[in-house]
């Protein structure tokens, strides 16, 4: 029994508790703490907000690139609304004279149905195919005041759009195909998931998973330290979103062998790295029999569907409309240059297309 004032001397077993004790507390206070204030702090950025709205089509992009009203076999549609979640979203059904089968397509995070996916719907209509696009949350002329679901939100709404075509007899008896770019590739592609049945789907230049594909965005930034934050950014997902954020496209595919997939990616996109963070690589290496790959050598991450010259027309436009809004081109240059520009950004990209309809053709219930 140690004297009144003698330091009582701890145990090897209590110092090894001790020396825990204040590693776990450093770690939590330099480490998770600050991990997960970050984390939130980018995910608000990212998503708490609106992603597009309908006057961004006024804008001096849509001077440069083609958009819906582009199109004049586009004029005439039908626009609807229906819900996902505690929002409207606004749909758009376009119809040939006597379609045989519908086209459901799903825009990229910060587009809206009336941007450039808007180039693929006059080649579906000639096929007579239905389409009905769609703004998602937040979106376009969606309501909404972020994506409740982060880079998820895609395949809920798309599910919620499916919902809709079910309630609608001209549209649920038509078959069915699904189109996406990006979040909405990643869209359709998981929301067979909830039990759809799409005779195929298309996606353009989608992500594996939510979570990867933001810490791979984020090393491109900031630089490999980002993969040091994995664990307090998976912590902050799987807090705000569940664990949807964690669902694998590639995984989805594979547990649905009786649909048929077509995966479209070009090894120029740095937003969506085909190594590193697409749907389309996951699927090669596990040498899926119910999936083709298309991928496309020089093309970059917007409008993948358009030929290498329109494809390249595009980002010369979206260069140029930048360099006009810092400054660096009057006005009567960009204005001739975007009048001269905007018609080159229209063609789909003849081979790929050739593809795409044998995909469906082939598909197609009898």
């Amino acid at each position: 029994m140690p004297l009144m004032g003698e330091k009582k001397k701890l145990s090897k077993k209590a110092k090894g508790w001790l020396i825990a004790g204040i590693a776990v507390s450093a770690l939590a206070l330099f480490y998770v703490a600050p991990g997960i204030i970050a984390g939130n702090i980018v995910f608000d950025h990212l998503f708490a907000r609106r992603l597009s709205n309908k006057e961004d089509l006024d804008g001096p992009l849509y001077d440069a690139v083609a958009a819906q009203r582009d199109f004049p076999e586009l004029s005439l549609r039908e626009e609807v609304s229906f819900p996902s979640g505690k929002y409207q979203l606004s749909g758009y059904v376009y119809k040939p004279v006597s379609p045989k089968g519908l086209i459901l397509s799903c825009h990229g995070m910060g587009g809206q149905a009336d941007s450039n996916e808007s180039a693929l719907i006059p080649h579906f209509l000639a096929k007579d195919y239905a389409v009905f696009s769609f703004d998602l949350t937040a979106s376009g002329s969606s309501e909404g005041k972020g994506w409740d679901k982060g880079l998820r939100q895609g395949t809920h709404d798309v599910k919620s759009a499916e919902n809709y075509i079910k309630s609608r007899t001209d549209l649920s008896s038509l078959p069915l195909a699904l189109v996406g770019h990006s979040v909405g590739a990643y869209g359709v592609m998981t929301s067979i998931s909830y039990d759809q049945t799409p005779f195929a789907v298309i996606a353009f230049s989608g992500y594996d998973t939510p979570n990867t594909f933001m810490i791979h965005s984020a090393a491109k930034t900031v630089g490999d330290w980002a993969y040091a934050t994995v664990p307090t950014f998976d912590l902050v997902d799987l807090a705000r979103y569940g664990t949807d954020s964690f669902i694998s496209a590639s995984d989805v595919i594979k547990s649905h062998p009786e649909t048929p997939y077509f995966l479209i990616h070009g090894t120029k996109d740095e937003t969506v790295d085909y190594k590193k963070s697409s749907a389309a690589y996951q699927v090669q290496k596990m040498n899926l029999p119910n999936a083709e790959l298309y991928i496309r050598e020089g093309i970059a991450h917007a409008a993948p569907w358009l030929s290498q010259e329109a494809h390249d027309a595009y980002y010369e436009g979206m260069k140029k409309t930048k360099a006009y809004q810092k400054g660096k081109l009057s006005e009567e240059e960009f204005s001739a240059f975007a009048l001269e520009n905007k018609p080159k950004t229209k063609e789909l990209d003849p081979s790929l297309f050739l593809a795409v309809d044998a995909f469906l053709d082939n598909h197609f219930p009898n």
